[in-house]
């Protein structure tokens, strides 16, 4: 989720690509740019999920962000860890449980 979001935050920034200076060019690259709308729900979003990891026990960010940021599997986190890849599953449902519950999706 938390990569999810930051990277459709990273790609609002990003949008427009390379530049034309024709009026048509400027139309359409300005069709193909996302509102800026959509960004302050993103970062809301975002906010509501650092608020929620924040609330998970230290082992549990710990799993959590192992797993979705560094893209580590279960094994190799429960490895990392020195903990069961049973424990990791269990932190991992822990961590989505209350980051959905924070976003109000559960």
């Amino acid at each position: 989720m938390a990569i999810s979001i930051t990277k459709d935050l990273g790609r609002s920034e990003r949008a427009g690509g390379a530049s034309d200076s024709s009026p048509a060019g400027n139309a359409l690259q300005e069709a193909g740019k996302p509102s800026p709308q959509p960004a302050v729900p993103a970062k809301e979003d975002l906010s509501l999920l650092f608020q929620a990891i924040s609330q998970l026990s230290p082992k549990c960010q710990q799993v959590f962000l192992l797993s979705r940021v560094r893209q580590m599997t279960y094994t190799e986190i429960a490895q990392h860890c020195g903990i069961s890849v049973k424990m990791v599953e269990i932190y991992i449902t822990q961590a989505l449980t209350i980051c959905l519950k924070k976003a109000g999706r559960a």
